[in-house]
């Protein structure tokens, strides 16, 4: 399904190169923002410039391949208006895989261009030994992101199956993650950073992971050997999301009922 809708898109090229261009645009504010930011402030709460890079790039690693796999998330408000999500429950075929399968967001390939530039750009200021260890840890990292990007995601579906209005949040919640997930949540006051590590935990996505890389985890508020553990939280809480995923699925009565 990806494959023909990847051939679908080909068909015309204009649009096939806009969207990859959109996706760059949209994100080189990030960029741009970031590499303001580390210019005008070297030292940012105790952070290096390579370092705060580190945090952006990671989150927008993690966004890129999120909006690549799961995007469609945001628009299953249309898909039951449409009323193909009872069209989905006919098929043999898990119907969350189905609404992931049903569009393919070419602007991923934009966001990633951004996050691999982020990440170069980081790389010559990080003063990091990059072992083995340590590269399986950033991977791990950027996978646990996806994962967790995509289970708020899925918890906004689920609302979605019951109500067309959940829109606005699926926007918020991409908002929230450009907003606050790409810079040390140390620059934040103390409730900011409990609230996005404990209520809406992003700074698992990107803060963690580059606290653990670049031997910050003294200044996180738990205790430090919970960061080496920090890609299990998204894969724990998109397993935790899907289960409520298929127990709203099993509550959904037809579109004509939203």
């Amino acid at each position: 399904m990806t494959k023909v809708n990847f051939r679908a898109n080909l068909e015309y090229r204009g649009d096939f190169l806009l969207a990859i261009a959109s996706g760059i645009i949209w994100q080189a504010s990030v960029l741009v923002l970031a590499t303001v930011l580390v210019n005008r402030f070297p030292n940012l709460a105790g952070w290096t410039k390579g370092e705060v890079l580190l945090v952006a790039a990671i989150r927008l690693l993690s966004h890129s391949l999120y909006v690549a796999g799961f995007n469609s998330l945001a628009a299953l408000p249309r898909i039951v208006q449409e009323g193909k999500i009872d069209t989905f429950m006919l098929r043999p075929l898990s119907v969350y895989r189905q609404i992931l399968l049903d569009k393919l967001f070419l602007n991923a390939i934009g966001d990633l261009v951004v996050a691999i530039t982020l990440f170069t750009m980081a790389m010559p200021e990080m003063h990091v030994h990059w072992t083995a260890p340590r590269i399986g840890y950033l991977i791990l990292a950027i996978i646990g992101g996806v994962f967790l990007e995509a289970s708020l995601h899925t918890v906004i579906a689920c609302f979605a199956l019951r109500s067309i209005s959940t829109i606005p949040w699926s926007q918020w919640v991409d908002e929230l993650l450009a907003t606050f997930g790409s810079y040390p949540l140390k620059i934040f006051p103390m409730n900011v950073q409990l609230l996005l590590t404990f209520c809406i935990p992003i700074a698992f996505i990107g803060y963690v992971p580059a606290a653990e890389l670049a031997d910050k985890t003294a200044e996180l508020p738990f205790s430090p050997w919970l960061a080496t553990i920090a890609p299990l939280v998204g894969i724990l809480a998109f397993a935790a999301a899907r289960s409520l995923f298929s127990v709203s699925l099993r509550k959904y009565t037809g579109a004509g009922s939203i």
